[in-house]
């Protein structure tokens, strides 16, 4: 607790007062059919957003890179952003690593860990899509993108009893770390559902940082476990994304809402 102190500490004075942090899900080639839900992108859009980002000035990075900024191992960049992707469907490898690579773009993919189902058995009425294999994890967190925990089997966390919250949050960050071979840093809320006792349940489990979808304060550093994310929609079109990537964009949904 009085290191999580500290690193707030850290995060208030040397920090820019607000970090965008992103939101994907699926990247999927322009010919492959569209899921039925609104959570993906073409790969055309999401090639123009990165050119987009590099053009730009901005440099994305990952929360473990965040962290090592805050313990004073490295310098954070002028303009920072966090490109985060839920679920771990293996097109975030086959289709969008390879443009994360072009640019030399860090970013967080958060996996979902049954070992016994490798598709989005959860998106019901849903053709069922791969996620990453335990090879893929490895060569992306190789490759500097950093691996983050969505539970083992994707539940509303804020639905179901607390031993079965404390199971999905400890079982899916240790099968990663015995994958990785390193600590996992980062949650991501399944669906963005938590309260204040899964919060809690989410800081025991380990996790220094937890992203939410659209709750949250503004600035990453104010609630390390509770950090406002910016979905990217197939419909979200160049001004959109520029918008997504300002400052005050955060704020002002927020105002709107």
């Amino acid at each position: 607790k009085i290191f999580a102190v500290y690193r707030k500490g850290i995060a208030l004075a040397r920090s820019p007062r607000s970090i965008p942090v992103l939101m994907y899900h699926r990247v999927l080639p322009d010919s492959a059919d569209p899921p039925m839900h609104g959570i993906w992108i073409r790969e055309s859009a999401f090639a123009r957003q990165l050119e987009s980002l590099h053009r730009r000035g901005f440099a994305p990075i990952s929360f473990r890179e965040y962290d090592s900024f805050l313990l004073g191992e490295r310098q954070i960049p002028r303009r920072p952003i966090i490109l985060t992707f839920d679920d771990g469907y293996a097109d975030n490898y086959t289709v969008a690593f390879p443009y994360l690579q072009k640019y030399g773009f860090g970013a967080v993919i958060y996996a979902v860990t049954d070992t016994d189902r490798r598709t989005n058995f959860w998106d019901t009425g849903e053709k069922p899509a791969p996620l990453l294999t335990p090879e893929q994890l490895r060569e992306l967190s190789r490759s500097g993108i950093e691996i983050g925990s969505h539970t083992i089997t994707h539940p509303r966390l804020t639905s179901i009893d607390a031993g079965n919250v404390r199971k999905e949050l400890t079982g899916s960050k240790q099968r990663l770390e015995d994958i990785l071979g390193t600590e996992v840093l980062s949650f991501a809320y399944p669906y963005g559902a938590l309260d204040t006792s899964v919060k809690g349940m989410v800081a025991e489990a380990g996790y220094r940082y937890a992203a939410a979808a659209d709750s949250g304060p503004t600035a990453l550093h104010d609630d390390f476990l509770e950090i406002r994310r910016t979905q990217v929609f197939p419909w979200t079109g160049v001004t959109g994304f520029w918008k997504k990537t300002l400052p005050l964009y955060q704020r002002y949904k927020r105002m709107k809402a």
